[in-house]
């Protein structure tokens, strides 16, 4: 799902475990919370996005940020 989302030039910037749920037919991932309305948390930033002052300012620091997050 993430690696689907960063194809289509998109990162999700909320990745954390209650913004993944399994599907009960096929077990597959599924992200939610997809909007960014809500903005980040510090605690599921990479080091370098939370140094920033500016979080969201790039696409290839964000998909950097969501693989950060999915290996935390």
């Amino acid at each position: 799902a993430l690696s689907r989302l960063h194809e289509l030039g998109l990162a999700h910037m909320a990745l954390k475990p209650a913004n993944i749920v399994l599907g009960s037919i096929a077990m597959k991932a599924i992200l939610v919370d997809v909007s960014g309305v809500g903005g980040t948390r510090r605690d599921w930033r990479s080091p370098e996005m939370r140094t920033s002052t500016e979080p969201c300012e790039d696409l290839n620091s964000r998909i950097q940020n969501n693989i950060w997050a999915a290996g935390e």
